[in-house]
């Protein structure tokens, strides 16, 4: 939860267009790569067993959402056909608007996660 009424480019559409989330709580049923276009607000991950997880950022204002599904998650290593199902990205990122730092310049980013 915590994503209703941010814009997000759907990146497994053709031509990849912004939506508007209009749901309370974000599911996925397909494969599903998006970008929620922010400020990003926290991020509250239920369905975690034995609690949930709470995700905050401080300058990445962008939140992105990836289940690679049966078929992609199949020819992945790492992941395997089978785990698609008990399986969510959800990460903070600078994915659209590029950070742009003069020479000797400093940026600094974090993405902290809670469980509770």
């Amino acid at each position: 939860s915590g994503l209703k009424g941010l814009k997000y480019l759907d990146k497994t559409l053709p031509d990849i267009p912004t939506n508007t989330e209009s749901r309370d709580e974000v599911s996925v049923s397909s494969w599903t790569d998006r970008v929620y276009l922010g400020p990003a607000p926290p991020v509250t991950l239920t369905g975690v067993p034995g609690g949930s997880l709470q995700l905050t950022s401080s300058s990445l204002p962008d939140v992105v959402v990836w289940n690679p599904w049966k078929e992609k998650a199949g020819s992945m290593a790492d992941l395997g056909e089978e785990s698609y199902p008990n399986f969510i990205c959800v990460e903070a990122g600078q994915c659209v608007e590029p950070v742009k730092l003069s020479s000797g310049a400093n940026w600094n980013a974090a993405h902290c996660m809670k469980y509770t």
